[in-house]
């Protein structure tokens, strides 16, 4: 199982290459202005559809002021859950 980081939104950063790379149970952590790829349901079915799950880093959540926005079925960790899921899964990608 890997982690992928996304530090940027989909608004601006096609996640085809981010999803040929993903595999069924890998986990999707949005990050920093990642967090708004959240907002854009078409990537998050993508995303989906491709088997991942999807978590937001809550701190960067709450420091963009979209938390009122997400979908509810989106989980949110904090720096330890961050720790956590890197020290849980086999191997981290970041896409920036």
């Amino acid at each position: 199982m890997t982690l992928h980081t996304l530090n940027h939104s989909s608004f601006s950063f096609d996640v085809s290459g981010l999803l040929r790379a993903a595999g069924e149970g890998d986990v999707l952590l949005l990050i920093e202005d990642g967090v708004y790829t959240a907002l854009d349901a078409n990537t998050l079915d993508r995303v989906r559809d491709a088997g991942m799950e999807v978590r937001l880093l809550e701190p960067d959540v709450a420091a963009r002021g979209v938390g009122e926005r997400l979908p509810v079925s989106l989980g949110l960790v904090d720096y330890a859950g961050f720790v956590a899921l890197v020290c849980d899964t086999d191997k981290t990608v970041a896409w920036f």
